[in-house]
């Protein structure tokens, strides 16, 4: 180990794979940090690799605070400049596994680092795949690429949401316009994955149905009121799911509409729920109801002998 001066260290490195910029002390995420290294000093080493300049492995972030700070040296420890690039990653990836193994999109972006670096495909397929919990196949290396290439938004979403290989994959056919302004309205909307999801392929679907730019289709104004509205954002992901399955699903939509004003029709002395199969796929309905005594099942068997709710149910089995 050995203090160096910061202008030999290069300003770019392939190995910034979290992409540390500029340190900035008011960060909450680096406030404390901040605190920790300037009361005690640098006092594990960053690790470089001797070229020149110098090519930082590891210790993105106390390099970023020595620049910040205006230190005159850091503490490195240099490599040898023929150290084996499999080497280099084995120490980054030990060094960062517990962040690697908790996010698909790092340990892509590690994997896509291995191969930047001209890592051999044996070293690929049985050394780095396995680490990384990632089975081969001939198209999985194509497969991260295209995951990768999803704008930066979209990937900071997935690994929020801890989104799996497939569904990140899935998100590649779709336009990164309409994936990004779904994203742009949070936190005004509450986005879980299976809305985000929902939204993308109606809204694809609808695209096709109706040969619409995402730009017009989107300029409704009944959409800019919802997501403009008071509502909390919880309500307003309600309101939207309907909203853009509506569009998706017209028929459906309509078809249900007439079986809510019928269902207003019947009339039960005690509370009676009564569903049908969402997708309207299924001509069946479902009555449930709650009785504690004798006298309420009496009056649940006369209300279901009553000729006008026998009539109703006919015509939601009709409707269905």
């Amino acid at each position: 180990m050995t203090d160096i001066s910061l202008h030999h260290f290069s300003e770019i490195s392939p190995f910034n794979l979290f992409d540390v910029g500029p340190w900035d002390p008011e960060n909450p995420r680096l406030r404390l940090l901040d605190i920790g290294l300037r009361e005690s000093g640098i006092l594990s080493p960053v690790i470089a690799l001797a070229s020149t300049p110098l090519t930082l492995v590891d210790g993105f972030k106390r390099l970023a605070f020595a620049r910040y700070h205006n230190l005159a040296a850091i503490p490195v420890h240099l490599l040898k400049p023929e150290t084996e690039v499999k080497h280099l990653l084995d120490l980054f990836y030990w060094n960062h596994h517990l962040i690697l193994e908790s996010s698909l999109i790092k340990r892509l972006q590690f994997l896509n680092l291995a191969r930047h670096l001209g890592t051999s495909h044996e070293s690929l397929t049985g050394h780095f795949l396995p680490l990384l919990g990632l089975d081969y196949h001939s198209q999985l290396f194509r497969h991260c690429e295209r995951i990768l290439h999803l704008p930066a938004s979209v990937l900071a979403f997935c690994e929020e949401k801890k989104v799996g290989f497939k569904y990140c994959l899935n998100l590649t056919h779709y336009d990164p316009d309409l994936l990004g302004t779904l994203l742009s309205w949070r936190p005004a909307v509450y986005l879980s994955t299976s809305l985000y999801f929902e939204m993308t392929e109606w809204i694809r679907d609808i695209q096709k149905n109706h040969p619409l730019d995402l730009a017009t289709l989107l300029k409704d104004h009944a959409l800019e009121s919802l997501l403009g509205s008071t509502k909390n954002p919880h309500e307003k992901s309600a309101l939207l799911r309907t909203y853009f399955f509506a569009k998706r699903f017209p028929i459906v939509t309509h078809q249900t509409e007439q079986l809510l004003a019928l269902k207003k029709n019947l009339h039960f002395r005690h509370p009676v729920q009564v569903d049908w199969d969402p997708s309207l796929e299924n001509k069946r309905l479902v009555l449930q109801a709650t009785v504690t005594d004798e006298e309420q099942i009496l009056a649940l068997i006369d209300d279901l002998s009553l000729h006008q709710n026998q009539e109703v149910m006919s015509s939601l089995l009709q409707a269905l």
